[in-house]
């Protein structure tokens, strides 16, 4: 009788471990993201600056085909006079929300080289944040972080 009910409790057990799994599944792949529309980069790099922070350098280039990427920005941000310790945004375009939102899954995804920490979606953009360990002062990713989130991204 005690073995029937072990292996009843390890079949329970099973289950519902089986059930929250499928249900964190489910929530993580509908996570919302931002609606698909026109964006422009200006908007982004005058949140960050209404934020006290200063673009450092910027350079833009064709998207890469391969993710469906139609163009690609990468911005440096820093503190005023510290774009010795900048951050790197990326910022990536795309012709329509499914590129979009699987590019963006997929960052998320994967394992992604060091100071990687965080990807948004805003209008027809990817953005990707350097993590915490990107720059001496931990303080400029919280500000990059709420410039983002200042325009909507998700």
């Amino acid at each position: 009788m005690t073995q029937v009910r072990a292996t009843i409790w390890t079949v329970v057990t099973l289950v519902v471990a089986f059930a929250v799994i499928v249900t964190l599944v489910v929530v993580v792949a509908r996570r919302g993201r931002d609606d698909f529309g026109e964006g422009r980069i200006d908007d982004l790099t005058s949140a960050i600056e209404a934020r006290g922070l200063v673009v450092c350098s910027a350079t833009s280039s064709p998207g890469n085909g391969n993710s469906g990427s139609i163009s690609s920005e990468q911005i440096n941000v820093a503190r005023p006079d510290g774009c010795g310790d900048a951050i790197t945004v990326q910022v990536d375009g795309y012709s329509d929300a499914d590129a979009r939102d699987a590019a963006a899954r997929n960052a998320e995804a994967a394992t992604r080289p060091r100071r990687y920490g965080t990807v948004f979606t805003w209008k027809q953009y990817t953005i990707y944040l350097q993590g915490d360990d990107a720059s001496g002062d931990a303080g400029i990713r919280d500000d990059l972080v709420a410039a983002i989130d200042s325009v909507g991204a998700r």
